[in-house]
């Protein structure tokens, strides 16, 4: 995957390559671009806007030639990131290490396809009670009967209930039609009976204008009476509510038993209102009817059971069968068969209570096991380490919290950011985020400088796990940038055997904005002694040679007579001297000229006073600066004009930061990995230039 990034920040245009499934170190000094590139990748996986990264050499350039752009990213949609910005935001909560610690610990695929397995067979279950079409209709007419005979809280049938509004008065006054109002029967007991009575109270307002009928213009004076008496004893809203309620109760006549048809029967058909007995009739009627609904409910909304509860199962599975002696009112054969069926569908959900119960065994012990291995594997990376820290997964089900605490302590550890040192910070951080990435399983993982802060043992342990446990990030794409050799001595050189399969590294460098990268080999890492010999033996600057020969005998902590010639050489030394403590004794011509011939066979020719003449002579260093191929040989042959910049932090710079890193047994060749910034090679030929201008 090769990756172009243009105009973002100090890229002005560079190319990364990124091999898919490995883990892709990149190496680049400190203002290489690296958190940049990080950034900009993950910002446009994201979709997000880039013109925060527009460089700002170009910010008044309103046109697209100097916009940000990224490409490349095929197949790349989601990015986890690593930085500052991360463990900021995601890690070290009040009562946790890192949010969302079901999701990273205990979610894993295996468990999800367990819930999968469960809920299936809860699934199945609930099927068993959804092809019963009829039910979910009984549902609705139970809780439309309960609905329609309201009641208090002392147990008493409501006032404003429809039940009470259609008989608590006069009874039935559609079965009861006074004499007086006998003509009016066929509109009374008419399916539009409601509408008509509507349409007849419009009319009363009008029966006082004239003598005559307000809808036919008849004489109407001796019918006047009769017309007002229909609204005062037919409020449309009461014969509605009649209506509804005698439709309800002819829904459910089949659910009724014959005592409950017979009964309910009689109050509809009463003049009177209710007495007490018929009221305590339909509150009880309404209360079998929801409780009847509540229970076909509860089997309708059958789902997971609680893990804790799962030998309990059968055991609740089976109390949901219905027990008709519960129901006198609604014991009929309708209502017996819809039991029998219910019943018949529990008693098969009861079969696959076993099956469940082991699924549901399998699952917890599988959560059981993340728990153990997870706390296993970061305890014993944190002992490994070094960490005097401990980790604990608390809690239950979805609610699992990641807690810390001290090995001295027995108490979890709050606020982790405040107790723990820089080092440890991060140290947990990192090992967190991989343990989210595996969770979630990011298209690219990017570690922007992750372990550069640690001491060696520290890196390689951090290093070992995020990369060769076999819970890691072994397998997946990552980009790991960082300024520290480190990680690439120990991967490519040190451990091939172990990292070579899916790591690759390369060399960053940016100059002046166009950024390229170099690959880094097995061959690539050498040791200090192997890179001396390469240069002095095929170098074809001699001064370079010389520089690095003494630097060689340095290493090997060799102050013989030839590491005491090369010294006086460049001190410009007119004659070479042996320094004994503060006694310096000039060489005798036998040693000088012993001495010149070692060193010779050593770069392929040597004569001291031919070379002093070269390094007193300013001109000639000067020119062999300006001729020299990289960064690290212009700052070598720098020191040679012994000049005193008037920037000290150049100066330290120039004297001390670019030697060759002794402490290391392996490191890259800085011939081929030039890690001088642009910044300071400017500033010499700045210096150069001024001091001596060139012809």
């Amino acid at each position: 995957m090769n990756v172009e990034i243009k105009n973002c920040n100090n890229i002005d245009l560079g190319q990364i390559n990124i091999q898919p499934n490995k883990l892709n170190i990149k190496l680049g000094i400190n203002g290489t671009g690296k958190s940049t590139i990080a950034r900009s990748l993950t910002m446009s996986a994201a979709g997000e806007d880039l013109s925060s990264l527009k460089p700002f050499k170009h910010e008044n350039d309103k046109t697209d030639e100097y916009a940000p752009t990224v490409s490349g990213l095929d197949g790349i949609e989601t990015v986890k990131i690593f930085n500052e910005e991360y463990v900021s935001q995601f890690v070290f909560k009040p009562e946790e290490l890192i949010e969302n610690s079901f999701e990273i610990f205990i979610k894993t695929h295996e468990y999800t396809e367990k819930m999968e397995a469960i809920n299936g067979l809860i699934a199945d279950a609930k099927k068993v009670f959804q092809e019963h079409e009829w039910l979910a209709q009984a549902i609705k007419d139970f809780d439309q009967l309960a609905a329609d005979m309201r009641t208090t809280a002392a147990g008493s049938l409501a006032g404003n209930s429809k039940m009470s509004k259609a008989f608590g008065g006069n009874g039935n006054i559609l079965e009861n039609i006074p004499e007086e109002l006998s003509s009016y029967t066929n509109y009374l007991k008419s399916n539009s009976n409601v509408k008509w009575l509507k349409w007849q109270a419009q009319g009363n307002a009008f029966l006082d204008l004239d003598s005559g009928c307000p809808y036919c213009i008849a004489p109407t004076e001796e019918k006047k009476e009769r017309i007002k008496k229909v609204s005062e004893i037919y409020n449309s809203k009461t014969v509605e509510n009649l209506g509804a309620i005698i439709d309800v109760i002819e829904k459910l006549g089949d659910y009724f038993s014959t005592s409950t048809v017979s009964t309910l029967e009689g109050i509809v058909k009463k003049i009177e209102g209710l007495n007490e007995a018929e009221e305590l009739f339909l509150v009880t009627l309404k209360q079998q009817a929801e409780t009847l609904s509540n229970h076909l409910k509860k089997i309708q909304n059958l789902s997971n059971f609680d893990f804790k509860d799962k030998d309990k199962a059968e055991e609740e599975i089976n109390a949901l069968k219905i027990d008709m002696s519960l129901y006198q009112y609604l014991n009929s054969e309708k209502t017996q068969q819809v039991v029998a069926s219910v019943d018949a569908s529990i008693t098969e959900v009861v079969d696959k209570i076993g099956l469940l119960k082991g699924q549901i065994a399998q699952q917890e012990r599988l959560v059981k096991d993340a728990i153990e291995n997870n706390q296993k594997e970061i305890n014993g990376f944190l002992a490994y380490a070094g960490y005097k820290y401990e980790v604990e997964l608390l809690g239950e089900k979805n609610d699992i919290k990641l807690r810390l605490r001290h090995t001295d302590g027995t108490k979890a550890v709050q606020n982790g950011d405040q107790h723990l040192s820089y080092g440890e910070r991060n140290a947990f951080a990192v090992i967190l985020f991989m343990y989210e990435c595996l969770a979630q399983s990011p298209d690219l993982i990017i570690l922007d400088d992750p372990i550069s802060s640690f001491d060696k043992n520290k890196k390689f342990s951090i290093l070992h796990k995020l990369f060769r446990g076999s819970n890691s990030l072994k397998s997946k794409t990552v980009l790991l940038l960082t300024h520290d050799v480190e990680p690439v001595i120990d991967t490519v050189k040190i451990m091939p055997d172990k990292f070579a399969e899916f790591t690759v590294a390369s060399y960053l460098r940016n100059r002046n904005g166009s950024l390229s990268e170099e690959a880094i080999s097995y061959g690539d890492v050498l040791s200090f002694k192997q890179i001396c010999d390469a240069v002095r033996e095929t170098h074809p600057n001699k001064l370079i040679r010389l520089i690095y020969l003494r630097r060689y005998f340095d290493i090997l902590d060799d102050k013989g007579l030839e590491y005491q010639m090369l010294s006086s050489l460049f001190k410009k030394a007119a004659t070479p001297y042996i320094k004994n403590g503060n006694d310096e004794v000039d060489f005798t011509p036998e040693q000088k000229t012993e001495i010149e011939s070692k060193i010779s066979e050593l770069i392929g020719g040597f004569f001291y006073d031919e070379l002093q003449a070269v390094m007193s002579d300013s001109s000639q260093i000067v020119e062999a600066y300006r001729l020299a191929a990289n960064g690290y040989e212009k700052v070598q042959i720098f020191r040679l004009l012994q000049a005193e910049h008037e920037d000290h932090v150049v100066r330290k710079h120039i004297s001390e930061t670019f030697h060759i890193e002794n402490d290391l047994v392996c490191q890259l060749s800085p011939q081929k990995y030039d890690p001088v910034p642009d910044f300071l090679i400017e500033t010499c030929d700045l210096y150069i230039d001024e001091k001596y201008p060139p012809n």
